[in-house]
Formats: C-alpha cells, structure tokens, sequence
C-alpha cells in the first residue's frame, strides 16, 4: 500500500467578466448587509439578513481565495507595466498642456 496520494483532477475554472462581476455584486451587498446590521438589535428581519451576509462571506472567501493567484497576478502587472505607462502619458498631457498656455500640470505621486 503506498502513502501517496491520489491526484485529483484540476477542476480550476479561471475568473472570468460574468464571474467577476458577480463577486463584485457579492461584494456590495455584504457591505450593505453589514452595514444596515450594526445596530445590533436583533429582529426576525436582522436574522434573516445576518444569515444571508455570513453566507455571503462564505461565499466571497472561498471565491476570492480559488482565484488568488489571478488577481495577484493582475494587480502585479497593473502596477509595473500600467502604472508606468499612464504616469508618462500624463505628463506628456501635461507638457502639452503648458505649451498651449494651460494649467500647471498635475503633480507627481
């Protein structure tokens, strides 16, 4: 008998516009919901929606986490790769701006 374990299959599905729109959506309402409880007073209403937030978040962290590796990996790209480009067209703009006799040009973060 051997001690390895039994490969399972990658059933990974990458994050996709319908999926990401959908935890944006989930997103917004859990902060809603959150919102709206902290009061603390508890009503057969607050029950309700109390259950439906801590599925929500359920939900969003077992969502967010399976697709990690991919949001990692975009945020990475929008700040070495995009941040960098838009930071130069700015200032292009702004030089443009000054030679035509507009305003001082935004300043730099």
């Amino acid at each position: 008998m051997s001690n390895t374990p039994t490969p399972t299959p990658n059933t990974h599905k990458p994050l996709n516009q319908a999926s990401a729109a959908q935890l944006a959506h989930g997103f917004a309402r859990y902060c809603q919901l959150s919102k709206e409880l902290e009061s603390g007073i508890i009503t057969p209403e607050t029950a309700t929606k109390s259950a439906e937030r801590d599925g929500l978040h359920k939900h969003l962290t077992v969502t967010l986490l399976s697709h990690a590796g991919e949001l990692l990996g975009a945020w990475n790209v929008v700040r070495t790769e995009y941040e960098p480009l838009l930071r130069s067209v700015a200032t292009v703009f702004g030089r443009i701006g000054l030679l035509g006799g507009g305003e001082e040009p935004l300043p730099k973060q």
